[in-house]
C-alpha cells in the first residue's frame, strides 16, 4: 500500500469532529451517489462547482457567508467526479471559505486537472486541509468499496501525483474524503485508505 504521508504514524489525537461538521453543514446532506454519464469521462465536460458557489453567494447569502472559524489556514477542494452532484457539493464547500480555498478538478485516470478557483502560486503559511469530493460506491459481497470508481491504491497514486507535481505549494496536513458509502460494510468492505 502506498502511503501519501512521509510519516509512518500520526501521534496527534483528534478530539473533535470538525471535518464531519464542516462537510454536513455545507453539502446540505445531499448524497454523493449516483449514475455516471459516459460524457463525463472527459474533464472538459465536467460540471463546474463555481456555478453552485455563485448561486449560493447570490441567493443564500447566510449559508455562503465566509467564515474564518477553522483549524486550517487553507483548503484545497479536489473534485474527482464530473457530475452535477459532485460539482454542487464542491461549490457548497467552497462557500464556507472562499478567500482561502483552491478548487481543482482532477481526472485521476488520465492525470488531467484544471484549477477553477484560487492560484497555484499562492504562498500559504499554516495548516492545509485537502477535501476530495466524489461518489462512493458500495459493492458488498466482501468487496472493497470504491471512490468515484477507484480503489484506495488508485486514489492514493492520484493524490501523490497532485502532491508532487501540481500542488507542491499545498502539502496536506489532513485529507478528508467527502463521498457516500465509503465506510459502509465493515472492515472488509469499506474504502480502505
Amino acid at each position: 500500500m502506498i502511503n501519501i504521508n512521509d510519516k509512518k504514524t500520526n501521534d496527534e489525537i483528534i478530539n473533535k469532529n470538525d471535518d464531519f461538521i464542516f462537510l454536513t453543514e455545507h453539502i446540505d446532506g445531499r448524497p454523493l451517489v449516483g449514475e455516471q454519464s459516459s460524457e463525463l469521462k472527459n474533464i472538459s465536460n465536467w460540471f463546474n462547482p463555481i456555478d453552485e458557489f455563485t448561486r449560493l453567494t447570490i441567493f443564500h447569502h447566510l449559508m455562503s457567508r465566509p467564515t474564518s472559524d477553522s483549524t486550517y489556514n487553507y483548503h484545497v477542494l479536489i473534485q474527482i467526479g464530473g457530475d452535477d452532484s459532485a460539482a454542487k457539493s464542491t461549490g457548497r464547500l467552497l462557500a464556507k471559505f472562499p478567500s482561502n480555498s483552491l478548487v481543482i478538478q482532477f481526472d485521476i485516470k488520465n492525470e488531467q486537472w484544471k484549477v477553477l478557483h484560487g492560484d497555484l502560486q499562492t504562498q500559504v503559511n499554516g495548516k492545509i486541509r485537502w477535501v476530495v469530493i466524489g461518489h462512493g460506491q458500495y459493492t458488498g459481497r466482501n468487496q472493497q468499496s470504491h471512490f468515484e470508481g477507484y480503489q484506495a491504491y488508485q486514489l492514493i497514486t492520484g493524490l501523490k501525483y497532485l502532491k508532487n507535481d501540481v500542488l507542491k505549494a499545498y502539502p496536506p496536513n489532513k485529507i478528508v474524503l467527502a463521498g457516500c458509502q465509503l465506510g459502509r460494510g465493515g472492515v472488509n468492505e469499506n474504502f480502505v485508505f
